[in-house]
């Protein structure tokens, strides 16, 4: 299994008191995927372009290498569901505490309940 998408990033504030942003990143095929990240890791240097640039997102079963990769996690989707009335699939993942929330106007199948994959953000 590979999504990869190339979009906007925007960062905007988490729900609750932790210091939690959400980056999310809008596609040009109406995907959309959002991104619970630690704000203290957002400081990071090697991460600017996420404010500045078009990013280009995977989530995938297979490792990724770290040199290509300024952000990468590894998580585990625990629910993928079609909605009916919009055809998209919305999709869920825990970066250990962290979500992932995904609808993606394409359905995916996955072989069992609880999968785990990498996520890579990077510039386009």
């Amino acid at each position: 299994m590979e999504i990869e998408i190339i979009g906007r990033a925007e960062i905007t504030q988490g729900k609750g008191p932790e210091k939690v942003k959400i980056l999310k990143i809008t596609g040009d095929k109406g995907e959309t995927v959002e991104l619970e990240i630690p704000e203290k890791i957002l400081y990071d240097e090697s991460l600017s372009f996420l404010t500045k640039e078009t990013v280009r997102f995977i989530i995938t079963d297979k490792q990724l290498n770290e040199s290509k990769w300024p952000l990468l996690m590894t998580a585990f989707i625990y629910s993928s569901t079609q909605d009916s009335e919009s055809g998209k699939t919305m999709l869920k993942a825990s970066i250990g505490g962290l979500q992932l929330l995904a609808s993606l106007p394409f359905e995916i199948s996955l072989n069992k309940s609880l999968t785990k994959v990498y996520i890579g953000v990077s510039p386009a």
